[in-house]
């Protein structure tokens, strides 16, 4: 029968271990990720019998456990169903629904983050109640409240108002795998990421310093002219009652932006042009592989759309953004050129880890925090799950497949073969915990990117 357990403080510890369990408690969350933090109670409903784990993370004042019937998946399902709460099995990949982030270049799908601006959800629960909840046997040990970041990023094919900030990051690595690439602006199917800076203007100059030096130079001038253009837009703004701060749709910017005075719109370019020729413009194309360590700037390109994994982390520094910053009041350019660092990357190909029965496995990330490999099934092939050693993320790329659990329904009389299946499709993004033990099955080929915490 179900259990109504009352309030528990540590229920990742309460239930650790327990192999059967049907229970309602509650417990306080507080949301850390948030900039200003609250403690909430939450609701929990708990099943666990053989192969089922199943939970229920909800606030509803109407719920009541009055009339039960026998244990069983049936009476968590008719819970759920009647108060129309979110539920997910724990034991099973968990699908990622998204947050859409509206930027003044584009947009930003978020499937895992988690703070002031959106947090995103599993099977309807929002993420952070989940890892606050279970044990990291479940989830993963590495987990620790906040799941590696995994995103697309969505430019706007638009030169003006698609590219990203030319920004760098202290702590935060990343990683981009390019999945389309506009040609209505990149006729050639090639597009660009600005990485790095000229390496042969740099030469030009007697020293790193002069060359710091030039660079900031031709940021402030430009910047000079960038506030010029925001004060005019802003005047728009505050006529269409807009906040200063605000998104304005692309439509509308572009008229606004038709508007300006000629002889300012021309030295906005002429100058955008001169700051932006110290950096270095890297093609990119279709399936290419970014990667982008602590303090090396970098700028996304318009109408180039990528998938992104990186550390969970939010800390930035704008060198320089052909946009106003509705974020935050200034650029950070003389701290940042300060710590930037000059010199381009070796390139070299991906490291092929695995070919063979219809799978390759391809190295396109190792970092001390986590790595990521992209992964090809030929249709009718299969990549097992088995021996991971912590939660993963997964998003697919092409094709159609199948995530499938060879988990075992036993009861007393028999075992059962149980297989769960979950549809992997285009963009489609799971998290697949720790305990879970499967494979990935191609019904098309299949092209799908995992990223795993370092061990």
């Amino acid at each position: 029968m179900l259990e109504n357990l009352g309030h528990i403080d540590n229920p990742h510890e309460r239930f650790s271990g327990r192999s059967q369990i049907f229970a309602f408690f509650t417990f306080d969350h507080t949301t850390t990720y948030f900039s200003v933090q609250r403690t909430e109670r939450l609701q929990v409903l708990l099943f666990q019998e053989g192969a089922d784990t199943l939970v229920s993370i909800f606030q509803n004042s109407d719920f009541s456990i009055d009339k039960i019937g026998p244990t069983s998946t049936e009476t968590f399902q008719q819970l759920v169903q009647k108060y129309q709460l979110p539920s997910l099995k724990l034991n099973a990949p968990w699908p990622l629904e998204t947050v859409s982030i509206t930027k003044p270049w584009g947009a930003e799908l978020w499937y895992t983050g988690i703070e002031d601006r959106g947090v995103c959800k599993a099977g309807g629960i929002p993420l952070p109640w989940i890892t606050d909840l279970l044990p990291s046997t479940i989830v993963g040990s590495a987990m620790g409240g906040s799941p590696l970041l995994l995103k697309i990023l969505a430019p706007l094919p638009d030169q003006n108002l698609g590219d990203l900030y030319f920004e760098l990051h202290e702590k935060k690595i990343e990683v981009y795998i390019v999945t389309s690439v506009d040609t209505n602006v990149w006729p050639d199917g090639v597009g660009k990421i600005r990485y790095g800076f000229n390496q042969t203007l740099r030469a030009n100059y007697p020293n790193n310093t002069d060359f710091r030096t030039a660079y900031l130079r031709a940021v402030a001038d430009y910047r000079n002219v960038r506030m010029t253009i925001d004060g005019h837009l802003d005047a728009k703004r505050t006529a269409a009652n807009l906040a200063l701060n605000s998104e304005v749709p692309v439509a509308q910017m572009k008229t606004w932006l038709a508007e300006l005075p000629l002889e300012l719109s021309q030295r906005e370019s002429t100058l955008r042009e001169t700051m932006n020729h110290f950096t270095h413009l890297r093609d990119i194309r279709v399936g290419d592989v970014i990667t982008v360590e602590p303090f090396f700037p970098h700028s996304l390109q318009h109408g180039v759309r990528v998938v992104e994994f990186q550390t969970a982390s939010y800390e930035r520094h704008i060198l320089a953004f052909g946009q106003k910053v509705l974020t935050q009041a200034h650029w950070d350019t003389e701290q940042a050129v300060t710590q930037a660092i000059l010199d381009l990357p070796a390139s070299s190909p991906l490291e092929v880890l695995v070919e063979a029965d219809g799978v390759k496995i391809e190295s396109i990330a190792e970092f001390s925090a986590f790595t990521a490999t992209r992964i090809s099934i030929a249709a009718g092939c299969h990549y097992s799950l088995e021996d991971r050693h912590d939660y993963s993320l997964v998003i697919g790329i092409s094709g159609t497949g199948t995530i499938e659990s060879a988990i075992d329904r036993r009861t007393d009389s028999d075992t059962d073969g149980l297989i769960k299946s979950t549809e992997l499709t285009t963009e489609s993004g799971f998290l697949i915990p720790a305990q879970f033990i499967g494979s990935i099955s191609a019904k098309t080929d299949v092209v799908l990117l995992m990223a795993e915490p370092a061990d």
